[in-house]
C-alpha cells in the first residue's frame, strides 16, 4: 500500500491530503467524545500515544467529519466550560453530525497515513486571515413560524408552527443563524413548550429535537405598576406552582388509596367464594362517608363548650333561641344513647358466645380518582426541572421576586426574557442560576431605570456579574441585527468570546436543552464586524459555499 508522508511543506503540493492530515495532528485537549480518546488526563496529553493516533485514524475515516481551519476558531463553552477563539492558522475545529466534536492543534511532526484511508472533508480557508469558523448562530426568541398569539401551557408548539412561512433564508444566507427559538404562543400570557427550528436554505425549516422551554409571562413592559403591587406580580405563578404541588399530593394519595382498595376487594372476593351468599342473602356495602354539606348541618354539640363555640359563628340575636333548640336536642340525643344502651344485651366473660363465622367485610368502595388537570401536569414537568421555565418580568422588584420564587420552589433552572432592569438584580439572578434572553423593545419614558444604548449595556453588566446572556429578537427580520446587538455589547465591555457564547449555546440553553446540532458557519470576518459575511455553511454531511467564497 503507498503511503504518504505528510508534513507542512508537502501541504503546498498536496493540499487534501495534507489538510486531512493536519486535521488529526495533536490534540491539545481531548473533549469526552472523542472516540477512543484516553481514559486519564495523563493519557490524554500525551501527543505520540497510541490511542491518540487511533482515534485520529477513525476520525480521518469517517466519512461524516469536516475539518475546518481559518483564521480564526470559536469553541463555544458547554456545562460551564470557558468558550474559546483560537489562531485557525495552527488549529482545527472537527464537526461531524451532531454537533462539534472539538478543538484541535496542527502536529509538530510528521504524520504517515495513506491516502485512501482519508474520508473525511476538509476546508481550508486559512488563505483569508480575517475569516471565522463556529457553530451557526440562534436566536433565542424568535417568531418565525407562529401561528397564533394564544397560548396555554398544556399545548406545545411542536406540529402547532407555520413551518411553510417564506422570507427567513436571508438569516442564513447573510447573518449566518441557522436555527432560531419558536415560542408555542407567540410569548403572550402563557404557552406550552416552545421548539428549536432548523434552518437549511436547501432543504427548508425543520423542527429540531424535543419540546422546549415553556412560557409565563408576569407583565409587559407597557404594564404600568406601583410599589404597592409590584411584590405582588409573582402570585399569580405562586399560585399555579402551589396548585401543581397539590394537585400531585391528591394523585399520589389516589393511587395509596387504589393500592388499599385494591386489598380490600381481594379480602372481599376471597370471603364470599369461601361463603357464598344464601338465597335472599345481600351483600352489605361500606357505610357511605358523610358529605361535607352533612358533616356540618344539623350536627349536634357533645358538650357545652363544643355549643358555645358553634354559637360564635351565630348572630348575637339569635344566639339564645339557637341555644335553647341545641340543648333540648342533645338531652333528647343523651336520652336516646342511655335507652339504646339499655336495651343493647350483656356480654360478659365465657358467657358470651364467639361468632363461629368470620364477619363479612362490606364491598370496598373504588376511589375517586382526581380529574385530570393537563395544566398542572405542564407544571408539574417544570418542578420536576424536565421542562424549562421562561418568565417575562422587566422590572427590578419583579425579577428579585421571580428568583425567590424560583429558590422557594427549587427550580432547577429559569430563564428570564425581556428582564428590562436585571442589571439591578444581577446577584439573585446568579445565585439562583437564571440565564437571561435580553431582547430589543422600545423603552418606556418613565417608571423604570435605563442605561445609555440600554439592551448592550445591560447585558455587558450582567456578564461582567457572571450571569449567562443570551440574544433574542422577538421578531421575524429583526434577526439579522443579533450580531450587531453582540458587538454593541462588547463596545460596553463584554468580553468577545461571551458574546459568540450568547449567540450560540447560550441561546440553545434558553430553549430549555443543550444538545443541538447548528451546523457550522465560516465567515469572512468575526461575525460581530459588520463587514462580515457567510462563506461556507455546514450541516451534517452537507457543505454549501456561497458565491462570497473564492
Amino acid at each position: 500500500m503507498n503511503r504518504l508522508l505528510l508534513n507542512p511543506l508537502l501541504a503546498l503540493f498536496l493540499p487534501i491530503a495534507s489538510t486531512a492530515a493536519q486535521g488529526a495532528f495533536k490534540p491539545d485537549k481531548l473533549p469526552e467524545t472523542w472516540p477512543e480518546a484516553g481514559k486519564t488526563k495523563k493519557a490524554a496529553k500525551k501527543p505520540g500515544a497510541t490511542k491518540d493516533t487511533a482515534a485520529l485514524r477513525k476520525l480521518l475515516g469517517d466519512a461524516s467529519v469536516t475539518l475546518v481551519r481559518a483564521g480564526k476558531l470559536f469553541l463555544p463553552g458547554k456545562l460551564g466550560k470557558t468558550p474559546r477563539i483560537v489562531d485557525g492558522k495552527k488549529s482545527w475545529l472537527a464537526y461531524r453530525a451532531g454537533g462539534v466534536v472539538g478543538l484541535f492543534a496542527a502536529p509538530d511532526q510528521p504524520l504517515e497515513i495513506a491516502a485512501n484511508e482519508v474520508k473525511a472533508k476538509m476546508l481550508d480557508f486559512s488563505d483569508k486571515p480575517d475569516s471565522f469558523a463556529g457553530p451557526g448562530l440562534c436566536d433565542a426568541d424568535s417568531r418565525w413560524f407562529v401561528a397564533s398569539d394564544a397560548g396555554d401551557l398544556s399545548v406545545g408548539a411542536k406540529g402547532q408552527l407555520e413551518i411553510w412561512q417564506e422570507g427567513w433564508k436571508d438569516l442564513v444566507l447573510k447573518s449566518g443563524i441557522t436555527t432560531v427559538f419558536v415560542p408555542a404562543g407567540g410569548a403572550v400570557g402563557t404557552s406550552g413548550p416552545g421548539v428549536l427550528v432548523k434552518l437549511d436554505p436547501e432543504k427548508g425549516a425543520t423542527q429540531l429535537g424535543r419540546p422546549g422551554a415553556s412560557y409565563y409571562q408576569l407583565e409587559r413592559l407597557a404594564t404600568r405598576s406601583t410599589n404597592l403591587t409590584r411584590g405582588a406580580v409573582v402570585k399569580s405563578l405562586r399560585k399555579a406552582l402551589e396548585g401543581a404541588k397539590n394537585y400531585k399530593k391528591a394523585d399520589e394519595k389516589w393511587k395509596k388509596d387504589f393500592e388499599a382498595y385494591q386489598k380490600k376487594r381481594k379480602d372481599f372476593l376471597a370471603h364470599y367464594k369461601k361463603n357464598p351468599l344464601k338465597a335472599g342473602e345481600e351483600v352489605k356495602a361500606a357505610p357511605a362517608r358523610p358529605t361535607r354539606r352533612g358533616r356540618g348541618r344539623g350536627r349536634i354539640p357533645r358538650t357545652k363548650e363544643e355549643l358555645e363555640k358553634m354559637l360564635e359563628r351565630v348572630p348575637p340575636a339569635m344566639r339564645d333561641r339557637i341555644r335553647k333548640q341545641m340543648e333540648a336536642r342533645m338531652k333528647a340525643a343523651a336520652d336516646k344513647a342511655k335507652a339504646d344502651a339499655a336495651k343493647a344485651p350483656k356480654k360478659t366473660g365465657d358467657k358470651a358466645k364467639p361468632d363461629d363465622k368470620k364477619k363479612a367485610p362490606p364491598r370496598p368502595k373504588y376511589p375517586k380518582k382526581p380529574k385530570h388537570d393537563r395544566t398542572k401536569e405542564a407544571l408539574l414537568r417544570i418542578l420536576d426541572g424536565k421542562t424549562v421555565l421562561r418568565i417575562e418580568a422587566h422590572r427590578a422588584a419583579e425579577i428579585k421576586a421571580v428568583t425567590k420564587l424560583a429558590l422557594e420552589f427549587k427550580l432547577p433552572r429559569i430563564v428570564l426574557v425581556g428582564a428590562t432592569e436585571a442589571f439591578k438584580a444581577a446577584d439573585e439572578l446568579r445565585k439562583a442560576g437564571a440565564l437571561v434572553v435580553i431582547t430589543p423593545q422600545t423603552l418606556p419614558r418613565q417608571g423604570m431605570d435605563t442605561l445609555e444604548e440600554h439592551f448592550a449595556a445591560n447585558a455587558a453588566k450582567l456578564a461582567a456579574a457572571g450571569v449567562p446572556v443570551a440574544f433574542g429578537s422577538r421578531g421575524k427580520e429583526q434577526g439579522a441585527m443579533l450580531s450587531l446587538y453582540a458587538a454593541r455589547s462588547v463596545a460596553h465591555g463584554m468580553p468577545e468570546a461571551q458574546a459568540l457564547q450568547a449567540l450560540t449555546q447560550n441561546a440553545i440553553d434558553a430553549a430549555g436543552t443543550s444538545k443541538v446540532d447548528t451546523g457550522m458557519v465560516v465567515f469572512s470576518a468575526n461575525p460581530l464586524s459588520p463587514t462580515a459575511h457567510v462563506l461556507c455553511l455546514i450541516r451534517g454531511s452537507q457543505v454549501v459555499r456561497l458565491q462570497g467564497d473564492k
